[in-house]
């Protein structure tokens, strides 16, 4: 089997395997897996009715696999990785619907772990748009002290609106990369979403104030009845910027979807705390297959 780099003439491949077996988690999107190819050296490979997908660890630089489309862990395909890779890797994407599955017919050859700093914070869209509820009540004060201060407008980010917001992407990235180098890897998966917009069938908004792009978001469907947001950026120097594009981003573009997925927290405890401030509804465990 020939690891073969990721492009975007996979996509096809890709949605015919989804067909059978629906994205349940960030991972294994291939909008996501495309806009990261670049930062963590995706490739994949077809085997006996399996989709595998590989990569680098951005972080430990460790080689991964995801949970196969299409197939269990077992068999062939184990014996494949094992004979290739030498035991020195580890299987993610396997969510909490999937777990007992895949420790009940490959438990004998995998340690099956929790990473938590995986999980997917999923959230009622309807939760999101409303902001009702004692627990939200400084989420709905942020947005109404937006409203308050600045005069502002909502406008769906598309192919040809694309170029108003790199101003705000090229200084937004350009500060925080004096502190953290790695913010850069992002900018180039957030680049492939900009370029590969229409093709990876994303959708995009943007809040203004006064004509100036002060936040955006970008997402895409990921499955039947649930969204998954890849970006969320704005301007803290405009208060409450945060909050009023999250709600405005799935009020316009995904009322009509019954769960956001709004992907993991990388362990970091900033952004942790504020996934949780927003009193997530589901929780998609994660976990990892380690061979034994």
């Amino acid at each position: 089997m020939q690891l073969k780099p990721l492009t975007i003439d996979d996509r096809d491949l890709f949605y015919q395997y989804y067909k059978s077996n629906p994205a349940k988690c960030s991972y294994l999107s291939f909008a996501n897996l495309f806009l990261w190819k670049d930062a963590e050296d995706i490739h994949f490979f077809e085997y006996e009715g399996h989709l595998v997908v590989t990569g680098k660890s951005l972080y430990h630089g460790e080689r991964y696999f995801m949970m196969p489309l299409g197939g269990c862990l077992c068999g062939k395909l184990k014996q494949y990785l094992d004979e290739n890779f030498k035991n020195k890797y580890h299987i993610y994407g396997i969510t909490h619907l999937d777990v007992e599955s895949v420790r009940k017919n490959c438990g004998e050859f995998f340690q099956i772990e929790r990473v938590r700093d995986m999980d997917n914070y999923v959230y009622l869209s309807e939760k999101l748009i409303s902001l009702s509820g004692k627990k939200l009540h400084g989420k709905r004060n942020h947005i109404n002290k937006f409203k308050e201060l600045y005069s502002y407008q909502y406008e769906p980010l598309t192919v040809d609106s694309i170029d108003k917001i790199r101003p705000f992407v090229e200084e937004w990235y350009q500060q925080k990369a004096q502190t953290d180098a790695s913010i850069l890897m992002e900018k180039t998966a957030l680049e492939n979403a900009l370029k590969y917009f229409m093709e990876l069938e994303l959708k995009g908004g943007m809040l203004l104030v006064d004509g100036k792009v002060v936040a955006f978001s970008i997402g895409e469907q990921l499955n039947s009845d649930t969204a998954l947001i890849h970006f969320e950026k704005a301007d803290t120097n405009y208060q409450g910027a945060y909050p009023m594009i999250n709600q405005q981003f799935v009020q316009h573009e995904w009322s009509h979807l019954t769960y956001i997925n709004r992907e993991d927290d990388m362990g970091i405890e900033g952004l942790r705390k504020a996934k949780l401030s927003y009193q997530p509804d589901v929780m998609v465990e994660m976990y990892a297959a380690v061979p034994k």
